[in-house]
C-alpha cells in the first residue's frame, strides 16, 4: 500500500500541547467521505477560528470519543468571528425526543445543519464493507442513520436551514494484500486521500506484521482512546506484545491497535472471529 499516512493514537490526553495536536489533525486531515450530502473539504477551513485563540483547557479523560470530537470542533468554531454556531438541538415531537442535531452554523447567508462524526473502520474485501474493529458497526449502518434519520431533521424542523450535510473524519485500515483501488470503487463517496492503516487477523500477524515490531510497539488500549501523537509511555516491549497476541488468539481481546516506534505505520490486529470473516 502506497502513501500510507501517518496516523497513530493517544491513550491519555491531558496536556494542552497534545490537545492542540488534535485540533490540528481535525483541521488539516481530509474527510473519509466526500460528494453529495457531505460538507465540502475545500470549505472546512472557513469554519475554523485562529489556532492561537482556541481554548485548550478541556477535561477529556472520561468523554466518549464522539463527544470529545464534537467538543473539539465546537471549541474551534466558536472562535471564528465570521460564523455563529449552536449545537445539540434536541428534536421533540408530541413530547417525545425524536433525535438531536449536532450543529447549526450561520455563515453569511447560509444556515448549515452539520452532522459530524469520527470513525475508524477496517475494509473487509469479502463483504466489500467498512466494519469497525469490534465488529459492532459498519459504515452502511452509520450512513443509513446519518442520511435517513439525522440529516432530514435539520430542514424539517429548522426552516432557515439552507443545507443539511455530514462531515466524517477518521481512518480506514486495509489488509496488506488489498488493492486500494478496489475499495475506492466499491465504497461510495470514499475520499481518495483519506487517512489509512493496515489490519490483519491474529493468525496472519507473523506473516505480515511481526517484523515491524521486533523492538516493541506503541499501543493504544482502545482505538477510540484518543488520536494524534502517541506518547512514549505507551511503548510495550516485544515479549509483552507477544503475550497480548496470545490473549487475542484465545479470544480474550477483540483487537490490538499498534503503531510502529517511528510512528510511520498503524496496524490493527483482530482475532480470527472478527465479523469481517
Amino acid at each position: 500500500m502506497q502513501n500510507l499516512q501517518r496516523f497513530t493514537f493517544l491513550a491519555e490526553m491531558t496536556q494542552p500541547l497534545k490537545i492542540l495536536s488534535e485540533w490540528e489533525w481535525c483541521q488539516n486531515q481530509p474527510p473519509l467521505f466526500q460528494g453529495k450530502g457531505f460538507f465540502e473539504a475545500s470549505n472546512w477551513h472557513s469554519l475554523w477560528g485562529p489556532a492561537d485563540r482556541i481554548p485548550i483547557e478541556q477535561e477529556v479523560s472520561f468523554q466518549r470519543l464522539g463527544h470529545h470530537y464534537e467538543n473539539l470542533l465546537f471549541s474551534a468554531f466558536i472562535q471564528n468571528p465570521y460564523i455563529e454556531v449552536s449545537r445539540n438541538h434536541q428534536i421533540v415531537e408530541n413530547k417525545t425526543t425524536r433525535g438531536e442535531i449536532d450543529f447549526l452554523i450561520h455563515h453569511g447567508s447560509q444556515c448549515i445543519h452539520l452532522e459530524v462524526s469520527i470513525k475508524f473502520y477496517l475494509y473487509c474485501p469479502k463483504k466489500n464493507q467498512l466494519i469497525s474493529p469490534s465488529g459492532r458497526e459498519n459504515w452502511d449502518q452509520k450512513r443509513e442513520k446519518l442520511f435517513d434519520r439525522q440529516i432530514p431533521l435539520g430542514q424539517k424542523h429548522f426552516p432557515k436551514v439552507t443545507s443539511s450535510l455530514a462531515w466524517v473524519q477518521g481512518m480506514i485500515g486495509y489488509h496488506p494484500t488489498q488493492d486500494l483501488e478496489i475499495a475506492l470503487k466499491h465504497i461510495k463517496n470514499l475520499t481518495e486521500n483519506h487517512p489509512r492503516g493496515y489490519w490483519v487477523y491474529a493468525s496472519e500477524y507473523a506473516d505480515y506484521a511481526r517484523n515491524r515490531f521486533t523492538k516493541g510497539a506503541l499501543l493504544a488500549g482502545k482505538h477510540r482512546d484518543r488520536w494524534g501523537e502517541m506518547p512514549q509511555t505507551r511503548k510495550v516491549e516485544f515479549n509483552v506484545l507477544e503475550e497480548l497476541l496470545d490473549q487475542l488468539k484465545r479470544g480474550e481481546l477483540n483487537y490490538l491497535w499498534l503503531s510502529t516506534l517511528n510512528y510511520s505505520e498503524t496496524w490493527i490486529v483482530v482475532n480470527d472471529h472478527w465479523s469481517g470473516v
